[in-house]
């Protein structure tokens, strides 16, 4: 009688719970399309007030990020204690409670973290943690739990050196190799915010693992399966552009009036920065000037504001406007930027060219740069070789640029001997405010080894760029290191 009694009641949990995960399938929709105001409506509907306010603590989340205004943030946080007391409230034989509520603090923590409330931080990230192990304990074939299982393994495996205070604090080591098997199994299986745990999989791999190429397949395979949508545009857009693919990047963007103009879609603010980039690769100054501006007008926080006005100060400059220019770069002297590496260096060079306009060498240095970003390689070679022609009247800090800058084109371009020799070339030049540059021509050389087979002298490299400390876009750097040498061994 009691084995009959335990069978029924299994049948029925299963029976309430699949209800649920039926009833949740419209929010699920709405928030895949970004429709968020829709998925805010069909949220409200939800018979379980827990998993109502979880849902829509998380449109709140996708609201905050995508504009940065104030305003969603507030209202997460009015929400959020209630939310978390609400999905306390459910039994806690549902597998999806401690999940729930690992979400909610997680992403909590990740909203401290940007705010720089690293204590805060901290705690809400053990909880997360604690909360998520306890449910692999108590179910360990649930799928839900993989995501966040995934992201603490990437993100914990490839920390970069300026972070190893809080990785040393929480006492956690992450796995990339099983971050990366757990994220591929939520994107697959998951039914709860399952685009996340491909989003966060396509951003390890694009950025930590150094695959650009396969994260944009990735992407590209699932936006076939459920649609084209603001999300996978704007996310495929900018693996284009890492890869060089200027002009695939701005297909995309440029079909900006189908999304803005769409009462129904959430418009991400970020879009203008990176359309307005797209442009600035091209040397379509006065275009770019219009979407870097509008992305000035609209977005509400600092992430990418110094990057974005700085752009916009040299657009100026590279059409000789100098003086205008220079209105831009003073105008960012008291403010702070955000702590992402893009923005680091904008602010950097912006304060040496506010008291002093660039030269036509750094002209031309920053033509090169942003010629070779688009993947318009033929110009970017046509503008260094003019320099080299003139290598007499540079500064070693200009040397160390323009033959990293050579490397980069020639490896692109597969011509590996003449990259092998502009990137030691680069490296051999006296240290500078361009080191970063010369890290990074240790990694490329590591990684044209890597490809090569030569997995011990790639590792000489790789480790070698690791002993370098306070230099620009070194997070992002240190990554891909690891990366690498987890993945020969």
């Amino acid at each position: 009688m009691k084995k009959i009694l335990v069978i029924v009641w299994f049948c029925w949990m299963s029976s309430a719970f699949a209800t649920d995960l039926g009833s949740r399938l419209p929010v699920e929709v709405k928030i895949a399309q970004f429709h968020l105001d829709a998925a805010a409506a069909e949220a409200n509907m939800l018979p379980n007030t827990g998993v109502r306010d979880f849902y829509l603590c998380n449109i709140l989340i996708y609201k905050y990020l995508s504009t940065q205004n104030e305003t969603y943030l507030k209202a997460f946080d009015e929400l959020w204690d209630d939310a978390v007391d609400e999905v306390e409230d459910l039994p806690d034989s549902l597998a999806l409670r401690n999940v729930m509520l690992a979400e909610l603090y997680g992403k909590r923590s990740a909203l401290e973290f940007l705010q720089e409330n690293y204590l805060t931080a901290i705690r809400l990230v053990r909880t997360c943690r604690r909360l998520i192990r306890k449910n692999e304990g108590k179910f360990p074939d649930n799928i839900e739990q993989k995501k966040f299982l995934g992201l603490f393994n990437v993100v914990f495996a490839a920390v970069p050196k300026k972070y190893h205070w809080l990785t040393h604090t929480l006492g956690y080591k992450g796995d990339m190799a099983l971050g990366m098997k757990q994220l591929e199994e939520a994107a697959a299986h998951s039914s709860m915010l399952r685009l996340e745990a491909q989003f966060i999989a396509f951003y390890a791999e694009k950025n930590m693992l150094g695959r650009p190429e396969q994260a944009i397949s990735r992407l590209a395979k699932e936006r076939n399966k459920v649609g084209g949508n603001i999300l996978f545009d704007f996310l495929l857009s900018s693996a284009y552009c890492s890869v060089q693919q200027n002009e695939k990047s701005l297909e995309l963007l440029e079909q900006r009036a189908r999304y803005a103009d769409d009462p129904n879609v959430f418009f991400i603010t970020y879009w203008d920065y990176a359309l307005g980039k797209g442009y600035y690769y091209q040397e379509k100054y006065t275009s770019a000037k219009t979407y870097l501006s509008k992305f000035l007008d609209t977005h509400k926080g600092n992430i990418f504001r110094t990057d974005a006005t700085f752009r916009l100060g040299m657009a100026l400059s590279l059409t000789d406007n100098d003086r205008i220019a220079q209105i831009f770069f003073q105008s960012l002297q008291d403010t702070k930027p955000s702590p992402f590496d893009e923005d680091e260096y904008a602010m950097h060079m912006a304060k040496l060219f506010a008291e002093k306009a660039p030269s036509p060498f750094l002209k031309d240095l920053f033509r090169a740069r942003n010629l070779f970003d688009g993947g318009y390689h033929t110009r970017a070679l046509q503008v260094l070789t003019k320099l080299e022609g003139q290598k007499n009247e540079l500064s070693s800090g200009e040397l160390a640029e323009l033959y990293y800058r050579f490397g980069r084109v020639y490896h692109s371009l597969g011509e590996l001997t003449k990259a092998t020799q502009y990137y030691q070339e680069s490296i051999a030049q006296p240290p500078s405010d361009q080191l970063w540059m010369q890290v990074y021509a240790h990694f490329y050389l590591g990684q044209m080894l890597k490809d090569a087979g030569d997995h011990a002298a790639a590792s000489l490299y790789f480790n070698k760029a690791l002993t370098f400390d306070k230099y620009f876009y070194q997070g992002g750097l240190e990554n891909r290191c690891k990366a690498a040498l987890a993945e020969m061994g």
